[in-house]
């Protein structure tokens, strides 16, 4: 069983990996899911189980190559696979100084790519580890003796922390569930007393969870891509229960009758899927500037006053970087995603609503109803007046 801590700061892209892991079989595990280094780098510190790591490259914090160069110079025997939507040589070359053992593009990413490096990682771990059995180098052998002898003689426990030290010193290779429980007289009731609290506290934090998104069947469901997508980014460290919760909701909508109610924002689940698997993959292919400033524009098409600058602000670069990139990236300008967002909008309200002409124009951000009528046939090859027909 291979053991995986995965530590991205988007969302979609944690939701993306474990797919991908999922599918690969049972041979994997996702021990934890980190949004920064730092988190990853605490809980590594603390489960020297861990057997990869894969992390983006760019993050708040602590980025990825600092992780892994923080992993190497305090002996972790994880390995660390890179992910990142960069192909600068710069990153690649600091990547492999710290010990990574494979690199792969978000671009290029998919189940066989992945199974490939996960495959490439294995054999390199197993040959490192006959390779040190044969050698018996550095006297690890010996610590390994030494650390257990210690650890059954000793009268006191060993805390926590200098136990992760030990172990990455010895560079232990325990790969299997097996456990050896050691009990004096007197221990049995603070072991009862210590796991009963944590049994509790585990009860109260599912109830709370069960509680907190809990959707009633009445409740309005217009909308729901969207609030998906915020739940997501502002909940990361919930995304299991998020999308747990989300799919189970979404198919007891479907089983107690309410496919009408549904249909009215979305026409099938299917559908659902397919639009976000296309949030993912349009994701994957962008820069964090261009996923910020589509974000932006997104929700605010609707100012009269949206303009360059103000998206390039949100998206932390400079306006002419911000445009080149988005360029580059998308294929189209910013402008004319501005207008298709727009159009797209319009043409809903248009369609779906007794809205004019005129108030649909006002409503997406467009100051003239002849400028918007004109960027309308543009876009869609109709009038504004013909969508109803």
């Amino acid at each position: 069983m291979i053991r995986i801590v995965i530590v991205d700061d988007e969302p979609l892209v944690v939701i993306t990996m474990r797919t991908l892991i999922e599918k690969l079989g049972s041979g994997y595990c996702i021990s934890t899911c980190c949004s920064n280094g730092k988190e990853a780098l605490d809980y590594v510190t603390g489960h020297p189980e861990v057997d990869l790591v894969i992390t983006d490259v760019d993050m708040p914090v602590m980025d990825g190559i600092s992780l892994a160069e923080s992993l190497s110079g305090q002996g972790s025997a994880c390995s660390v696979l890179f992910l990142s939507a960069y192909s600068n040589f710069n990153y690649v070359r600091d990547a492999f100084h710290f010990g990574a053992a494979d690199y792969i593009l978000k671009t290029e990413l998919d189940d066989k790519k992945l199974k490939a490096a996960f495959d490439k990682i294995a054999d390199k771990r197993k040959k490192e580890g006959a390779s040190a059995a044969d050698t018996g180098s550095d006297g690890i052998e010996e610590k390994r003796v030494s650390f257990f002898h210690g650890m059954l003689e000793s009268e006191s426990s060993v805390p926590p922390e200098k136990l992760s030290e030990l172990y990455a010193a010895c560079k232990f290779g325990i790969r299997y569930p097996f456990f050896i429980m050691i009990l004096r007289p007197g221990d049995v009731s603070d072991v009862m007393q210590r796991y009963g609290s944590s049994l509790s506290d585990f009860t109260r934090n599912i109830c709370s969870l069960l509680r907190q998104f809990a959707v009633p069947y009445g409740g309005d469901v217009s909308g729901i891509d969207y609030n998906l997508y915020c739940c997501i980014a502002d909940n990361a460290e919930n995304l299991e229960n998020i999308y747990a919760h989300f799919y189970d909701s979404a198919w007891t909508y479907f089983e107690t009758g309410f496919e009408k109610k549904i249909s009215g924002c979305i026409s099938s689940f299917d559908e659902l899927v397919k639009q976000y698997k296309s949030v993912v993959e349009n994701f994957l292919l962008c820069s964090r500037p261009v996923v910020r400033a589509k974000r932006y524009i997104q929700e605010h098409y609707g100012d009269k006053e949206l303009d360059m600058q103000t998206v390039a602000n949100y998206a932390g670069v400079s306006k002419n970087h911000l445009s080149s990139l988005f360029s580059k990236e998308t294929g189209e300008t910013i402008i004319e995603f501005l207008s298709r967002t727009r159009i797209q909008a319009a043409k809903k309200m248009l369609m779906e609503t007794d809205c004019r002409t005129f108030e649909a124009a006002d409503r997406t951000g467009f100051s003239n109803v002849e400028v918007f009528c004109r960027v309308f046939k543009k876009i869609t090859g109709t009038n504004p007046g013909k969508i109803r027909q």
